[in-house]
Protein backbone atom coordinates (compact mmCIF):
# COMPACT_ATOMS: atom_id res chain seq x y z
CA UNK A 1 0.00 0.00 0.00
CA UNK A 2 2.90 2.33 0.81
CA UNK A 3 4.41 1.64 -2.62
CA UNK A 4 1.17 2.63 -4.33
CA UNK A 5 0.94 5.81 -2.27
CA UNK A 6 4.55 6.76 -3.02
CA UNK A 7 4.11 6.10 -6.74
CA UNK A 8 0.93 8.18 -6.77
CA UNK A 9 2.79 11.01 -5.04
CA UNK A 10 5.59 10.81 -7.61
CA UNK A 11 3.05 10.99 -10.42
CA UNK A 12 1.55 14.14 -8.89
CA UNK A 13 4.98 15.69 -8.28
CA UNK A 14 6.12 14.95 -11.84
CA UNK A 15 3.09 16.79 -13.21
CA UNK A 16 3.77 19.76 -10.94
CA UNK A 17 7.38 19.94 -12.16
CA UNK A 18 6.32 19.72 -15.79
CA UNK A 19 3.62 22.37 -15.58
CA UNK A 20 5.99 24.91 -13.97
CA UNK A 21 7.61 25.70 -17.35
CA UNK A 22 5.44 23.74 -19.82
CA UNK A 23 6.48 25.53 -23.02
CA UNK A 24 10.17 25.49 -22.14
CA UNK A 25 10.12 21.82 -21.16
CA UNK A 26 8.22 20.86 -24.31
CA UNK A 27 10.69 22.78 -26.48
CA UNK A 28 13.71 21.29 -24.72
CA UNK A 29 12.25 17.79 -24.98
CA UNK A 30 11.78 18.21 -28.73
CA UNK A 31 15.36 19.50 -29.04
CA UNK A 32 16.64 16.51 -27.07
CA UNK A 33 14.82 14.08 -29.34
CA UNK A 34 16.10 15.86 -32.46
CA UNK A 35 19.70 15.78 -31.23
CA UNK A 36 19.39 12.07 -30.47
CA UNK A 37 17.83 11.37 -33.88
CA UNK A 38 20.70 13.17 -35.62
CA UNK A 39 22.89 10.26 -34.55
CA UNK A 40 21.03 8.14 -37.10
CA UNK A 41 22.81 10.08 -39.84
CA UNK A 42 26.17 8.67 -38.75
CA UNK A 43 27.08 5.70 -40.98
CA UNK A 44 27.16 2.26 -39.34
CA UNK A 45 27.44 3.43 -35.73
CA UNK A 46 24.46 5.80 -35.75
CA UNK A 47 21.75 3.46 -34.40
CA UNK A 48 24.07 2.21 -31.65
CA UNK A 49 25.14 5.74 -30.65
CA UNK A 50 21.63 7.14 -30.45
CA UNK A 51 20.80 5.67 -27.05
CA UNK A 52 24.07 6.68 -25.30
CA UNK A 53 23.73 10.24 -26.64
CA UNK A 54 20.09 10.39 -25.53
CA UNK A 55 21.11 9.09 -22.11
CA UNK A 56 23.75 11.79 -21.63
CA UNK A 57 21.28 14.46 -22.70
CA UNK A 58 18.71 12.98 -20.30
CA UNK A 59 21.24 13.25 -17.46
CA UNK A 60 21.74 16.93 -18.27
CA UNK A 61 17.96 17.31 -18.50
CA UNK A 62 17.70 15.85 -15.00
CA UNK A 63 20.09 18.54 -13.77
CA UNK A 64 17.86 21.22 -15.31
CA UNK A 65 14.82 19.76 -13.55
CA UNK A 66 16.71 19.81 -10.27
CA UNK A 67 17.69 23.46 -10.66
CA UNK A 68 14.21 24.49 -11.79
CA UNK A 69 12.95 23.92 -8.26
CA UNK A 70 14.72 27.12 -7.24
CA UNK A 71 13.16 29.04 -10.09
CA UNK A 72 15.98 28.63 -12.63
CA UNK A 73 14.32 28.79 -16.03
CA UNK A 74 15.67 26.00 -18.27
CA UNK A 75 17.13 27.00 -21.63
CA UNK A 76 18.48 25.30 -24.73
CA UNK A 77 22.08 26.32 -23.96
CA UNK A 78 21.77 24.60 -20.57
CA UNK A 79 20.82 21.34 -22.28
CA UNK A 80 24.06 21.32 -24.28
CA UNK A 81 26.34 21.91 -21.31
CA UNK A 82 26.99 18.21 -20.88
CA UNK A 83 30.34 18.90 -19.22
CA UNK A 84 28.40 19.74 -16.07
CA UNK A 85 28.04 16.00 -15.60
CA UNK A 86 31.24 14.43 -14.19
CA UNK A 87 33.19 12.62 -16.87
CA UNK A 88 33.20 9.43 -14.77
CA UNK A 89 29.43 9.58 -14.58
CA UNK A 90 29.13 10.37 -18.30
CA UNK A 91 31.30 7.37 -19.21
CA UNK A 92 29.31 5.11 -16.88
CA UNK A 93 25.97 6.28 -18.29
CA UNK A 94 27.25 5.73 -21.83
CA UNK A 95 28.35 2.19 -21.00
CA UNK A 96 25.02 1.40 -19.34
CA UNK A 97 23.21 2.72 -22.41
CA UNK A 98 25.39 0.55 -24.65
CA UNK A 99 24.41 -2.46 -22.54
CA UNK A 100 20.79 -1.60 -23.34
CA UNK A 101 21.65 -1.46 -27.07
CA UNK A 102 23.44 -4.82 -26.85
CA UNK A 103 20.47 -6.34 -25.02
CA UNK A 104 18.12 -5.12 -27.73
CA UNK A 105 20.39 -6.57 -30.41
CA UNK A 106 20.55 -9.85 -28.50
CA UNK A 107 16.75 -10.03 -28.50
CA UNK A 108 16.85 -9.38 -32.22
CA UNK A 109 19.54 -11.99 -32.81
CA UNK A 110 17.68 -14.64 -30.82
CA UNK A 111 14.63 -14.07 -33.00
CA UNK A 112 16.56 -15.52 -35.94
CA UNK A 113 15.85 -12.50 -38.15
CA UNK A 114 19.37 -12.00 -39.53
CA UNK A 115 18.20 -9.54 -42.20
CA UNK A 116 16.90 -7.14 -39.56
CA UNK A 117 20.10 -7.48 -37.55
CA UNK A 118 22.20 -6.59 -40.61
CA UNK A 119 19.92 -3.70 -41.49
CA UNK A 120 20.47 -2.24 -38.03
CA UNK A 121 24.06 -1.35 -38.99
CA UNK A 122 23.47 -0.71 -42.69
CA UNK A 123 22.61 2.96 -42.43
CA UNK A 124 19.44 4.95 -41.87
CA UNK A 125 17.96 3.96 -45.24
CA UNK A 126 17.90 0.24 -44.55
CA UNK A 127 17.29 0.71 -40.82
CA UNK A 128 13.98 2.36 -41.61
CA UNK A 129 12.95 -0.77 -43.52
CA UNK A 130 13.30 -3.11 -40.54
CA UNK A 131 9.93 -4.87 -40.02
CA UNK A 132 7.84 -3.37 -37.26
CA UNK A 133 7.82 -6.53 -35.14
CA UNK A 134 11.62 -6.73 -35.24
CA UNK A 135 11.99 -3.09 -34.34
CA UNK A 136 9.62 -3.60 -31.41
CA UNK A 137 11.69 -6.61 -30.32
CA UNK A 138 14.85 -4.51 -30.24
CA UNK A 139 13.10 -1.71 -28.36
CA UNK A 140 11.72 -4.19 -25.82
CA UNK A 141 15.16 -5.57 -25.06
CA UNK A 142 16.66 -2.09 -24.80
CA UNK A 143 13.79 -0.86 -22.60
CA UNK A 144 14.07 -3.81 -20.21
CA UNK A 145 17.80 -3.19 -19.76
CA UNK A 146 17.27 0.56 -19.59
CA UNK A 147 14.83 0.12 -16.71
CA UNK A 148 17.83 -0.83 -14.56
CA UNK A 149 18.98 2.80 -14.91
CA UNK A 150 15.76 4.24 -13.52
CA UNK A 151 17.31 5.43 -10.25
CA UNK A 152 20.94 5.33 -11.37
CA UNK A 153 20.59 8.09 -13.97
CA UNK A 154 19.50 10.90 -11.59
CA UNK A 155 22.02 9.72 -9.00
CA UNK A 156 24.90 9.83 -11.47
CA UNK A 157 23.73 13.17 -12.84
CA UNK A 158 23.37 14.93 -9.50
CA UNK A 159 25.45 13.25 -6.81
CA UNK A 160 29.23 13.54 -6.44
CA UNK A 161 29.97 10.30 -4.61
CA UNK A 162 31.99 7.38 -5.95
CA UNK A 163 30.43 5.85 -9.07
CA UNK A 164 30.40 2.36 -7.56
CA UNK A 165 28.49 3.63 -4.52
CA UNK A 166 25.94 5.48 -6.67
CA UNK A 167 25.34 2.39 -8.80
CA UNK A 168 24.90 0.27 -5.70
CA UNK A 169 22.41 2.76 -4.27
CA UNK A 170 20.50 2.96 -7.55
CA UNK A 171 20.26 -0.79 -8.12
CA UNK A 172 19.42 -1.46 -4.45
CA UNK A 173 16.60 1.08 -4.59
CA UNK A 174 15.27 -0.55 -7.75
CA UNK A 175 15.08 -3.90 -5.94
CA UNK A 176 13.34 -2.32 -2.94
CA UNK A 177 10.97 -0.06 -4.86
CA UNK A 178 10.50 -1.36 -8.44
CA UNK A 179 6.94 -0.06 -8.88
CA UNK A 180 7.79 3.36 -10.43
CA UNK A 181 10.29 1.83 -12.87
CA UNK A 182 7.88 -0.91 -13.91
CA UNK A 183 5.05 1.61 -14.33
CA UNK A 184 7.26 3.78 -16.54
CA UNK A 185 8.27 0.73 -18.60
CA UNK A 186 4.65 -0.36 -19.05
CA UNK A 187 3.43 3.10 -20.06
CA UNK A 188 6.29 3.69 -22.50
CA UNK A 189 5.79 0.25 -24.07
CA UNK A 190 2.03 0.64 -24.42
CA UNK A 191 1.92 2.79 -27.62
CA UNK A 192 4.42 0.55 -29.41
CA UNK A 193 2.57 -2.55 -28.25
CA UNK A 194 -0.74 -1.19 -29.52
CA UNK A 195 0.92 -0.24 -32.80
CA UNK A 196 2.23 -3.79 -33.24
CA UNK A 197 -1.15 -5.25 -32.28
CA UNK A 198 -2.87 -2.99 -34.80
CA UNK A 199 -0.50 -4.13 -37.55
CA UNK A 200 -0.85 -7.81 -36.66
CA UNK A 201 -4.65 -7.71 -36.46
CA UNK A 202 -4.97 -5.28 -39.39
CA UNK A 203 -7.05 -2.89 -37.31
CA UNK A 204 -6.01 0.05 -39.45
CA UNK A 205 -5.19 2.36 -36.53
CA UNK A 206 -3.02 5.22 -37.85
CA UNK A 207 0.51 5.11 -36.46
CA UNK A 208 0.48 8.78 -35.54
CA UNK A 209 -2.57 8.22 -33.34
CA UNK A 210 -0.54 5.88 -31.15
CA UNK A 211 2.84 7.59 -31.43
CA UNK A 212 1.53 10.95 -30.20
CA UNK A 213 0.81 9.64 -26.68
CA UNK A 214 4.16 7.85 -26.83
CA UNK A 215 5.84 11.18 -27.53
CA UNK A 216 4.20 12.83 -24.53
CA UNK A 217 5.11 9.87 -22.34
CA UNK A 218 8.75 10.37 -23.34
CA UNK A 219 8.47 14.01 -22.27
CA UNK A 220 6.91 13.01 -18.93
CA UNK A 221 9.38 10.23 -18.05
CA UNK A 222 12.33 12.44 -16.87
CA UNK A 223 10.06 14.25 -14.43
CA UNK A 224 8.59 11.03 -13.08
CA UNK A 225 12.07 9.51 -12.73
CA UNK A 226 13.31 12.58 -10.89
CA UNK A 227 10.26 12.72 -8.59
CA UNK A 228 10.52 9.01 -7.79
CA UNK A 229 14.22 9.27 -6.92
CA UNK A 230 13.60 12.40 -4.87
CA UNK A 231 10.66 10.95 -2.93
CA UNK A 232 12.75 7.90 -2.02
CA UNK A 233 15.42 10.16 -0.54
CA UNK A 234 18.08 9.45 -3.15
CA UNK A 235 18.81 12.97 -4.36
CA UNK A 236 20.59 15.95 -2.80
CA UNK A 237 18.77 19.10 -1.85
CA UNK A 238 18.39 21.77 -4.50
CA UNK A 239 21.54 23.86 -4.83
Amino acid sequence: MAAVSMTKQSLQDSWQLLRRYPVRWLTLSIMLLILAELCMLIPLAGPALKLPVATLLSAQFCLLIHRSQHGNQPGFSDLLRGWEIRWQAAVTLSLLALISVITGLLFLALSGHSDSLQAFFAGSGKFSRIPLQDLMLFKLGAALAGTLMFYCLPLLALEKQAISLLLTRGFSELLRHPAPALLALALLSLPDGLLLLSARMQLGIPAWLLLIPGFFLLIWLPFFRYSSASNHGLLPSVS
